[in-house]
C-alpha cells in the first residue's frame, strides 16, 4: 500500500505539475505570502523556463522585494514570450520608475494602455507619471477617461485637481480636490492639496481645519505644519505659528526652511536671542538662508 501511494504522489504529467504550482503561486500571491509565491512561480519555471504567467509575476514579486535588476530581467523575458501583454507593460512602468527612469516608465505605460485602454490601474499610472512629468495636456485626457470608467476614482479627482491648481484655476481645483476627500476622508495627500487649495482661495479658516485634521491624524506630517505655521504668519497669530515651527525643526532638524521660519517667528514674538541662535546657525552652514531669514523679519533690509 506504501507503494501505490509513493508511486501515485510522484504520477504527475509535466503540465499537470506546472499547473499545481501555478495554481498554487496565484493562491499564495493573493494572500499576500509573497516569499512563498515567488519560490513557487521559480519552482514553476523550472517546468516551463518560458512561462508567461510565472515569469511576469515573479517580476512583479522581485520588483516588491525590492530587486529591481532581477524583476526587469524577467519582465523582460516575459514581454519576448508575450508581447501583446497589456500586464507586463504596466509593470515594466512601475519597475522602471522605481529605478528612476521616467522616459522608458512612460513609454511601457503607454503601450499598457495602448493594448488595454479600458483598464483604470493602467491608465492611472500612465496619468500620475504625466502629471509629475507636467505633461497636463495628455493626463487630462487620460483622467477623463478613467472618470468615464469609474465615476468614483478618488485618485482620479485628486490628480485632477492638481492640474487645475497648476493652471491657477483653484475654482476647479477646490472642486476636485473636495471631491476627492468625499470619496477617501482620511487621505493625507488628498488633504494636504485641499488645504492648500482653500488657502489659494484665500479660504484660511477652512484651510487651517484641515491642516490640524492632518496633524491629528500624522503629529509629525512636516508639510502640514509647515503650511499651518505661514498660514498663522499669514494672520498674525505669531505664538501659534511658533508651536508649528518649533515642530517642524524637531521633525527635520536639517531643513533650512525650518530654520528660516523658526528663526523668524522668534523674532516676530520678540525672542530675539532665540532669534539670533538660529541666525547664527544659519550664517554657519547656509548664508543664504541666514539672509532669507532676516528678509523675512525685515522686508526692506538688504543684506
Amino acid at each position: 500500500m506504501l507503494a501505490v501511494i509513493s508511486v501515485a504522489s510522484y504520477s504527475f504529467s509535466y503540465g499537470d505539475s506546472l499547473q499545481v504550482y501555478l495554481k498554487n503561486a496565484g493562491g499564495a500571491f493573493v494572500s499576500n505570502q509573497y516569499a512563498k509565491a515567488l519560490e513557487l512561480y521559480l519552482g514553476a519555471l523550472r517546468f516551463d523556463s518560458l512561462n508567461v504567467d510565472a515569469l511576469k509575476n515573479v517580476g512583479v514579486l522581485y520588483g516588491m522585494k525590492p530587486d529591481y535588476p532581477k524583476s526587469l530581467a524577467y519582465l523582460r523575458k516575459a514581454q519576448e514570450q508575450a508581447p501583446n501583454d497589456a500586464a507586463i507593460y504596466n509593470s515594466l512602468g512601475i519597475t522602471y520608475l522605481s529605478v528612476g527612469d521616467s522616459v522608458l516608465a512612460l513609454e511601457s505605460y503607454r503601450k499598457a494602455v495602448k493594448l488595454k485602454g479600458d483598464k483604470v490601474d493602467f491608465l492611472r499610472n500612465l496619468s500620475t507619471l504625466l502629471v509629475s512629468l507636467r505633461k497636463n495636456s495628455e493626463a487630462r485626457e487620460y483622467l477623463t477617461k478613467i472618470l468615464s470608467l469609474d465615476s468614483l476614482d478618488a485618485e482620479s479627482y485628486y490628480l485632477m485637481g492638481n492640474i487645475t491648481a497648476a493652471e491657477n484655476n483653484y475654482l476647479d481645483a477646490e472642486k476636485n480636490h473636495d471631491k476627492a476627500i468625499s470619496l477617501m476622508p482620511g487621505n493625507l495627500r488628498y488633504l494636504l492639496n485641499q488645504a492648500m487649495t482653500k488657502s489659494k482661495l484665500k479660504k484660511y479658516e477652512e484651510a487651517e481645519t484641515i491642516y490640524r485634521k492632518i496633524i491629528a491624524i500624522q503629529p509629525t506630517h512636516f508639510d502640514a505644519r509647515m503650511r499651518l505655521g505661514v498660514l498663522y504668519i499669514r494672520s498674525e497669530k505669531y505664538p501659534e505659528a511658533l508651536v508649528q515651527f518649533e515642530e517642524s525643526a524637531k521633525i527635520k532638524p536639517t531643513s533650512d526652511e525650518a530654520q528660516i521660519f523658526l528663526g523668524a517667528t522668534y523674532a516676530y514674538n520678540n525672542m530675539p536671542e532665540k532669534a539670533q541662535q538660529v541666525y547664527d546657525s544659519l550664517m554657519v552652514r547656509n548664508p543664504d538662508a541666514a539672509k532669507k531669514m532676516i528678509n523675512l523679519v525685515n522686508p526692506e533690509e538688504k543684506q
